[in-house]
């Protein structure tokens, strides 16, 4: 969001869209989520919510996380089996290791994007 505030003035926008109330409790974001919403008045704004759609000619979107939520399920996308791994030699399942985010990044918005050929 810091560079919302020049971007507006280089780039027209129509809608905003971003995951709501800034969360996180820092000096430098609470400055950066005021010069924010400062920028972005008069323009139209959308706070997303997991498994909401954005829809543009040619490509879909669903909202897979926002504000610290996501999406139960991904219409289309098979779960991924726990025991995907091959056992171990001492014959334990593994799990593949996952990069976890650091907590402050959690209410940010991620999308999934489907383009077509219209």
């Amino acid at each position: 969001m810091g560079g919302v505030p020049e971007l507006v003035k280089r780039v027209p926008v129509g809608e905003f869209l971003d995951h709501g109330l800034n969360r996180e409790d820092s000096d430098i974001t609470r400055r950066d989520f005021a010069a924010y919403l400062k920028a972005i008045e008069g323009h139209a704004r959308r706070i997303v919510h997991p498994g909401d759609t954005i829809d543009l000619p040619g490509l879909s979107t669903i909202v897979l996380t926002a504000d610290g939520e996501h999406i139960a399920d991904l219409p289309g996308i098979q779960p991924v089996p726990t025991r995907i791994a091959p056992p171990s030699p001492n014959g334990i399942w593994t799990k593949p290791r996952i990069p976890v985010r650091p907590a402050s990044w959690s209410p940010s918005a991620s999308s999934s994007f489907s383009i077509s050929a219209t």
